[in-house]
């Protein structure tokens, strides 16, 4: 989505960004063996997911920007994990990132 990748211009967020932000975490990044490129399904990924599949539409399937805004869905809430930590580490404001994100999804 063009709009969703401005906002994360805009905000700074890269993968390399997310990736350097993520590294002081505690067990964040534990990958699934011989399997680089995925990431083990941890109960706060499930929490995200479960909020994503709820922000989509019934008949929508989920989407990135559903994943992201159920990532900044969790700022004021630390059993959702280290995501508003991650943003803070690489210098992302969480609820003004959350605001744009959603200005940005709604826009048609």
């Amino acid at each position: 989505m063009p709009r969703l990748r401005a906002v994360l211009v805009a905000h700074g967020v890269t993968v390399a960004a997310v990736r350097h932000g993520i590294g002081p975490c505690g067990g964040a990044g534990a990958t699934v063996p011989h399997e680089d490129d995925r990431i083990a399904c941890t109960p706060a990924v499930v929490r995200v997911l479960a909020r994503a599949a709820q922000l989509a539409d019934p008949l929508e399937r989920v989407r990135p920007h559903h994943v992201l805004l159920a990532l900044c869905d969790g700022v004021d809430d630390p059993s959702w994990g280290a995501a508003h930590d991650v943003l803070e580490r690489i210098g992302v404001e969480p609820r003004r990132f959350r605001r744009a994100l959603g200005r940005a999804a709604r826009r048609p």
